[in-house]
């Protein structure tokens, strides 16, 4: 099992209040099929300082920055070998002796290829009377496509299952982080509260287009 990783990234802040980062990966798996052990997963963020801003210069009492990415990862969470047809070794009783059979055990797709995530976030940074109270709100959605999946198989076929990809999953929520720092100094006190909604959908599924959810937290 071989993995194989490129990644170049740039950063460039203008006026510490404007901020972008560029990210591409370039990934490699050999459990993948032959023309499809590799993919490009590129990724974009931007934030702006707004309290940096000239206008927003008096107002001491406040931080505030705004931010929003979007990126595509992959996910490579099969066993080595997995787009290759297996053959197993087994022995038998033939006649008197014992005999060495081999045959196919598990079936190969030449087709088997990266699962893919696209992500969308929106987000804010706040900081209140000189950041005794702070937080961050954020917002995103994303979407996996070619879903790797260990599809069951008819038994007429020989064989139980095989790794396809297969369906799609949306995901979206929203989580906001509040901390308060009460007291300082020799004794400390600070508080956190944290909350997060989130909603799986299964999209599609074997082809078809479905509106099954498939988890909340």
């Amino acid at each position: 099992e071989n993995s194989l990783s490129y990644m170049a990234r740039a950063n460039y802040t203008y006026k510490n209040r404007y901020l972008i980062t560029g990210t591409f990966r370039r990934d490699g798996f050999s459990g993948f099929g032959a023309t499809k052990k590799f993919a490009n997963f590129p990724s974009v963020s931007l934030g702006w300082v707004a309290t940096n801003e000239p206008f927003l210069s008096d107002v001491k009492w406040l931080y505030l920055k705004l931010r929003t990415s979007y990126g595509v990862n992959g996910n490579q969470g099969i066993g080595r070998y997995s787009s290759f047809s297996r053959m197993t070794a087994d022995s038998y009783v033939f006649g008197p002796t014992t005999a060495i059979a081999v045959y196919p055990s598990s079936l190969g797709n030449a087709s088997l290829a990266w699962e893919s995530t696209a992500s969308l976030n929106v987000g804010i940074d706040f900081g209140l009377f000189n950041r005794r109270i702070s937080g961050s709100l954020d917002l995103y959605k994303a979407s996996t496509t070619d879903v790797l999946v260990n599809r069951a198989l008819p038994p007429t076929t020989g064989y139980p299952s095989v790794w396809t990809n297969i369906g799609a999953i949306d995901n979206k929520g929203i989580e906001l982080e509040l901390t308060s720092v009460n007291l300082t100094g020799k004794l400390g006190w600070e508080t956190n509260f944290v909350f997060s909604l989130n909603r799986d959908k299964i999209s599609k599924l074997y082809g078809d287009e479905n509106d099954k959810d498939v988890g909340n937290s």
